[in-house]
């Protein structure tokens, strides 16, 4: 489940909202299992964009497609 979304971050537009409280179910394609965190699923993968798969709930059901534009941990302060 997501906690936090960093303010101004590639998470926080009106295009890519992800809110606290939604789940992430899976990440380019890959499967998110509750053990693997979101911010690592996503190491490496800077200049690109990534789909992200999510929902309010814990289920693939209903959930929608964002497009990230990730950035590297130095390109965010």
């Amino acid at each position: 489940m997501v906690t936090e979304v960093l303010r101004d971050g590639p998470a926080d537009s009106d295009e890519t909202r992800i809110k606290p409280g939604e789940y992430v179910m899976a990440v380019g394609g890959v499967d998110a299992t509750p053990t693997e965190g979101f911010v690592k699923s996503l190491a490496g993968k800077s200049g690109g964009t990534v789909d992200v798969l999510v929902n309010s709930k814990p289920d693939k059901t209903g959930a929608r497609t964002v497009k990230l534009n990730p950035v590297a941990r130095n390109q965010f302060s």
